[in-house]
């Protein structure tokens, strides 16, 4: 990543989101890379390899999806759509469990007949091994797949569709599965942006670079994410400027933070999701605190304090 040098003749915040989002070459190389897997996947499905499928079973989804994304992209997740009209599923107690004996459920059903997530993963973790370096990713939500000619990881993630809601793995859970909606998301985001003179896009990459810059890359994107969707949809009147909108972001971000609940409704507050091991909450609030301070000297202030430690 070259080093962010501004110039004089457009504003600098607007100047920092064109330098941190990924060029067309960058997103031309992941979408060889989508393309290549998914037909291996088809492949794979069509062989009867993998277990039963809809028709468009493979789908790009996250920040790629809603194009919130911040370079350099090192992975990028996908879902994998399997049929899940033979299943029942509690909301309640998060558990999805089989009504049939169909075989393409067995490997991953658990001696109560439940649908485990754990195996689930489990299952595509030593299935994608024959082919590529495979493990789970730290969020315990999807299986890595290294694509080492391209430079890229995908994060393959088990999706059941039910009722037209998707379900996935909550997380390092032997039983939960949450639902899930990349689309809902998506509408969110371009309502807000809509509303908020397109501000909204632009304060979720620059907050996503101050997480990697200033963070330690603490909260995932989902967290960052989430926050601009509550906040934003809380003030009825527009943003002025990309700085206000930026304000609004850090001053409100702790709170929300802690006990937010995600845009699907479920059950779990954020900090939940957050990494098991934590920093001191108080390190958190402190930088969240110091890119207030900074973004209040002005926008070449705040710039010079989020690029301080880039390196080229």
């Amino acid at each position: 990543m070259k080093k962010f040098l501004p110039n004089r003749f457009s504003p600098p915040l607007e100047q920092l989101v064109t330098h941190i989002s990924p060029s067309k070459g960058e997103l031309a190389r992941i979408q060889s890379a989508f393309s290549f897997f998914e037909a291996q996947v088809q492949t794979l499905h069509a062989s009867h390899i993998l277990p039963t499928a809809i028709d468009k079973n493979l789908i790009e989804v996250g920040s790629l999806l809603r194009q919130t994304a911040i370079t350099p992209i090192k992975h990028f997740d996908v879902f994998f759509i399997m049929e899940g009209s033979q299943l029942i599923f509690s909301k309640q107690n998060r558990t999805l469990q089989s009504i049939t004996t169909i075989q393409s459920y067995s490997p991953f059903t658990d001696v109560s007949g439940h649908i485990s997530p754990e195996k689930c993963l489990q299952y595509f973790v030593d299935l994608f091994a024959l082919y590529y370096p495979t493990s789970l990713t730290n969020s315990g939500q999807a299986v890595n797949i290294a694509l080492e000619a391209f430079r890229f990881d995908i994060h393959f993630v088990p999706t059941f569709l039910y009722e037209s809601v998707f379900l996935i793995p909550e997380g390092n859970s032997e039983l939960h599965w949450v639902e899930a909606d990349p689309f809902k998301e998506l509408g969110i985001l371009k309502s807000l942006d809509k509303q908020h003179k397109d501000y909204v896009t632009p304060t979720i990459k620059i907050a996503k670079y101050w997480n990697r810059q200033k963070n330690n890359s603490a909260f995932r994107d989902f967290h960052i994410e989430t926050i601009a969707y509550l906040l934003f949809g809380e003030v009825p009147t527009a943003m002025h400027s990309l700085h206000d909108a930026l304000t609004l972001f850090f001053t409100k971000m702790p709170s929300r933070l802690y006990n937010s609940p995600d845009v699907m409704d479920n059950v779990d507050p954020l900090h939940l999701y957050l990494p098991d091991k934590l920093d001191p909450w108080y390190l958190y609030m402190n930088r969240i605190s110091e890119a207030k301070e900074a973004l209040k000297k002005g926008d070449k202030e705040f710039i010079e304090y989020l690029i301080s430690d880039e390196v080229e």
